[in-house]
C-alpha cells in the first residue's frame, strides 16, 4: 500500500489526500497513517496550501480545478528520497 501511495503521488506530481484515498479505496485515516510514516521516513512532505507548493503557475497541476490562494487543500509531495524510491521499483 505504501508503494501505491508513492506511485500515485509521483504520477501526479501533486495529489490531494482525498484523491489518493479514493483512488486506493482506503479510508482517510488509513492514508493519514501511511503518510505519517512516509513523512517520518523522509519519502514525502505535506504542504499547507498552493502557496507553499513552489509552483509559479497552476497550469499542469492536478489540483488546478479546486486549489486557489484561499484554499485549505493539503497537498502531498514526494521528496527526492521518495522520487528515487519510485524510480528503483
Amino acid at each position: 500500500m505504501i508503494k501505491d501511495v508513492l506511485r500515485l503521488i509521483s504520477e501526479n506530481r501533486y495529489a490531494s489526500a482525498r484523491e489518493i484515498a479514493e483512488s486506493l479505496h482506503i479510508s482517510p485515516d488509513t492514508l493519514e497513517d501511511i503518510f505519517d510514516r512516509l513523512e517520518r521516513l523522509g519519502y514525502a512532505e505535506r504542504l499547507g496550501s498552493r502557496a507553499d507548493c513552489g509552483e509559479k503557475s497552476c497550469s499542469g497541476c492536478s489540483l488546478k480545478s479546486f486549489c486557489d490562494k484561499k484554499s485549505s487543500v493539503k497537498i502531498l509531495r514526494l521528496t527526492e528520497k521518495g522520487r528515487q524510491a519510485v524510480k528503483s521499483e
